[in-house]
């Protein structure tokens, strides 16, 4: 029988090590390795098919991974040789589809897994109730699922997650299926809930701006391995690669030559398509005096003014910014102005970058 889990202090929450889970020869994860510690929330983002949510059933244990190991606060719960059931884990877990039993009450949905932890009837219930109405679902009690609305059924599906007091949280994509009001509601909640509750967790998800509002960190799957990994101002601001970069929106990449660097204002001169420019640059190395670098340049780390010549070629007005289209010699730019729209497609004007980041 399974070792209880017991919490052992100065180790993270969580430990993954060298995972890996392998389907037919397509490996699915490959050599994944992280910690995560008391009350962090991580962010995991990527690519359809890139591995997110297998990640959380190999950490839930539904899955068994082929190589590697996992750790819940110092035990081990998984590895090819070992799999301690998910009931057993104490992880709460909400889902993208609710996964409500239809049968039962909102107050039994919350209370049937404290009755299979061992809590009597009465304990359960006082406890699914307490927490019903924590989140605001206190009215909601002798409802059953078909009764409420989207947000509402996630909200009870939160519910039975606080619930069960779990050592870590997995949240699988819980808004994919909300509207904008209940997925920011729902978001506002996750987040007061896991903070002040002080539990660590992991938080999957397809809309980057969702990972970088709600996340301490973010990690970022493509094809089944870890991309990158940090807070999620590195991830918009120091991508690793254009193609972490396009996760979190548009962006202009430019090859360029250094030609100076101003220490006073830790500023480069840089050559773009016979322009000399000067911005500020973030760069994993130092970079050198005719240095050939890729330059990605996000659409607000630019300015209209002396510059590269460019053509408007469409407008976007999306209220709190206007963003540009524009065609150069160089393909298409984009920038962006916390302005209303002023220029019109056609019209003729200098694009010129502000700040930049060296990618690969």
């Amino acid at each position: 029988m399974p070792q209880a889990i017991e919490p052992i202090m100065h180790t993270p929450t969580l430990s993954v090590r060298d995972l890996t889970f392998v389907i037919d020869d397509h490996f699915i994860l490959n050599q994944v390795s992280f910690d995560l510690h008391p009350g962090e929330l991580m962010a995991v983002v990527g690519p359809s098919g890139s591995g997110k949510s297998s990640l959380l059933n190999v950490i839930a244990g539904f899955l068994q991974p082929t190589q590697g190991e996992i750790y819940l606060r110092g035990t081990n719960v998984s590895s090819p040789q070992r799999l301690v059931p998910p009931e057993q884990r104490k992880i709460g877990m909400v889902f993208q589809s609710h996964a409500l039993w239809p049968q039962l009450s909102v107050l039994d949905n919350v209370a049937y897994p404290l009755r299979r932890q061992g809590k009597t009837k009465k304990e359960a219930q006082t406890i699914a109730r307490e927490t019903l109405s924590a989140i605001g679902m206190g009215a909601f009690t002798n409802r059953f699922p078909e009764q409420l609305s989207g947000g509402q059924q996630q909200r009870v599906g939160l519910a039975r997650a606080l619930a069960a007091n779990p050592c870590l949280y997995l949240f699988d994509e819980p808004t994919a299926n909300l509207d904008p009001v209940n997925r920011q509601a729902f978001i506002d909640e996750v987040s007061r809930r896991q903070k002040s509750a002080g539990i660590a967790g992991i938080y999957v998800t397809h809309h980057i701006q969702e990972a970088f509002e709600i996340a301490d960190r973010v990690m970022v799957f493509m094809g089944g391995s870890i991309a990158q990994i940090g807070r999620p101002v590195d991830i918009y601001q120091r991508p690793a690669s254009v193609q972490v970069a396009a996760l979190s929106g548009k962006y202009n990449t430019i090859h360029a030559i250094v030609e100076s660097h101003s220490p006073e204002t830790d500023t480069y001169q840089v050559h773009i398509a016979e322009h000399s420019l000067r911005l500020t640059v973030n760069s994993p190395h130092q970079l050198v005096v005719g240095e050939r670098v890729n330059l990605l340049i996000r659409p607000e780390w630019s300015t209209i003014g002396e510059g590269l010549p460019t053509t408007v070629e469409r407008v976007r007005y999306q209220g709190s910014v206007t963003e540009y289209e524009l065609h150069s010699q160089l393909g298409q730019l984009y920038t962006r102005q916390l302005r209303p729209p002023e220029y019109s497609v056609g019209q003729f004007l200098f694009w010129r970058p502000t700040q930049a980041t060296v990618v690969d």
